[in-house]
């Protein structure tokens, strides 16, 4: 190749690092877990799901890769604050977040019900009621560690001391089910798309029901941390815009029951 033309070739090059700085080679990386239907893997490990499916078809649109990373919500939390990881799908909007967080969505919506044990009666249809029957069978509820489930919830869950002494701080969502199974805890809060496909799936979940309290519903955000490059994010938020606009999302939550 004369000189010139490898001049050209690499001026070609910077150009195109210029017009398209968030190249193809760019991987998103994804906080997962084992939590159907929302993500959880196949008989060849990979990774499938409601959430996993809406978040690669908005990476794959904005031509990126994408590598998931199979982690409990507290330490994906951290991840993503530290820059360690990209995003977190359903990750609901705060003000505590808004300092390493941004958002893409909403793109799927999200009911919150409190899981129960069958045949234990509970007379619930406020966080009050949640203190009565607490006190009144000496048993608390559980609370995902890290977890938002809605603003009042939350808020008080962190100010009101009465309301949070009705409450076992736990892990995840697994511990949960454990002690909710051993009558250990009263209930725990969870998205009801999730609870109903595994009590209609997994045999841990026999025995269990999702209460008629419905404590919040309402949009999911893709959360994005904020040491994400920046044109990194602008890619996807463009490419969310372009699959929602399309009909792309609508018809993976259509396949999901979303």
């Amino acid at each position: 190749m004369k000189t010139p033309n490898i001049i050209a070739f690499a001026i070609f090059l910077i150009l195109i690092t210029i017009v398209n700085p968030a190249s193809a080679e760019e991987t998103i990386k994804v906080r997962v877990a084992n939590w159907p239907p929302q993500y959880f893997q196949d008989k060849n490990e990979n990774w499938i799901g409601a959430d996993v499916e809406l978040i690669h078809a908005i990476i794959k649109e904005a031509g990126f890769k994408v590598e998931y990373q199979n982690l409990p919500w507290a330490r994906g939390v951290l991840y993503l604050k530290n820059g360690k990881i990209d995003a977190i799908p359903i990750f609901s909007i705060t003000d505590e977040r808004k300092e390493y967080a941004k958002w893409i969505g909403p793109y799927r919506h999200v009911t919150i019900n409190l899981i129960v044990k069958k045949g234990v009666a509970l007379k619930i249809s406020s966080l009050n009621d949640m203190i009565k029957e607490s006190n009144v069978k000496g048993v608390r509820f559980g609370h995902q560690h890290k977890a938002f489930f809605s603003k009042e919830y939350n808020d008080r869950l962190k100010h009101d001391p009465v309301f949070k002494r009705c409450f076992e701080i736990i892990p995840n969502q697994e511990n949960n089910l454990k002690k909710l199974r051993a009558g250990r805890i009263l209930g725990f809060f969870g998205a009801r798309g999730a609870i109903d496909y595994r009590i209609k799936n997994d045999p841990k979940y026999s025995g269990i029901e999702i209460h008629p309290y419905v404590l919040d519903s309402s949009p999911a955000y893709i959360g994005i941390s904020k040491k994400t490059d920046q044109k990194i994010y602008d890619s996807l938020e463009s490419a969310y815009r372009k699959t929602e606009k399309n009909g792309t999302l609508g018809k993976i939550r259509d396949k999901w029951g979303y």
